[in-house]
């Protein structure tokens, strides 16, 4: 459901909406991650600069300094990676897509947040597992209280992949699988949006913890970029929560 904050259009999960910890959104194209936060009155939020690759690669966001460990500073170099997560308040968990599945996590019992960047590549390195996984060995986070957003991305109508991302879903043991249609032998129809889904359940995360977003980016030019409808133009639209 499309909201308005100070005239930023913005997408707003009912199921998070509970917390009044939480700052999240869905947002639209061509607004910046700097002027949503503006508008939900955010002072000095700690914004990390990040390069998606398509990965699993995952960063937990900290500012506490801790040696020999994998966690990333947010004032540190631009980080590679399509997972963040964190359980500190003022820094911003974040991604950008355009057809791409972005996925909000948060773990309300420990006050951990995560974003995530899921296309085709990262559904197949099953990205969101991996990310849960993680919480649940740094936080002892509970799938079972996990609440989860999948964002706006491309439809299985819309989304038409060829055989190598058939093979790469095969040997991830996605396939065969309801999210794959095939066209013809060599092209098929991919749902990216309910192979996630299929993998949060395989963590044993309730449906009723799991909102779907119905907004298709390459059926509404009016509110998304879409990289496949607007072939290959250059935009996206961001996705984000952080704990106040």
């Amino acid at each position: 459901m499309f909201l308005n904050i100070q005239t930023l259009p913005i997408i707003q999960v009912p199921l998070l909406q509970q917390y009044d910890w939480l700052v999240h959104g869905f947002g639209t194209k061509d607004i910046s991650i700097e002027k949503y936060l503006s508008a939900f009155g955010v002072s000095n939020p700690k914004i990390p600069q990040t390069h998606q690759i398509h990965s699993k690669a995952l960063h937990l966001l900290t500012t506490k300094e801790k040696v020999s460990s994998p966690w990333s500073t947010v004032s540190g170099p631009q980080l590679e990676g399509d997972a963040f997560v964190t359980d500190e308040p003022g820094i911003v968990c974040w991604v950008r897509s355009a057809d791409c599945l972005p996925i909000l996590l948060v773990d309300p019992v420990h006050k951990v947040v995560g974003a995530i960047h899921s296309g085709w590549r990262g559904t197949a390195q099953k990205v969101v597992t991996e990310t849960i996984k993680v919480m649940q060995r740094e936080w002892k986070t509970d799938p079972v209280r996990l609440k989860v957003a999948l964002g706006p991305c491309i439809d299985g109508r819309n989304y038409r992949v060829k055989n190598d991302v058939v093979i790469a879903f095969r040997e991830a043991q996605l396939s065969p699988g309801p999210w794959l249609e095939e066209i013809d032998p060599n092209h098929w129809y991919l749902d990216i949006a309910h192979a996630n889904l299929h993998l949060l359940k395989t963590m044993g995360i309730p449906r009723e913890s799991i909102y779907l977003s119905l907004a298709c980016t390459a059926a509404d030019p009016n509110h998304f970029h879409s990289f496949r409808a607007e072939k290959g133009k250059k935009g996206n639209q961001v996705s984000f929560v952080m704990i106040k």
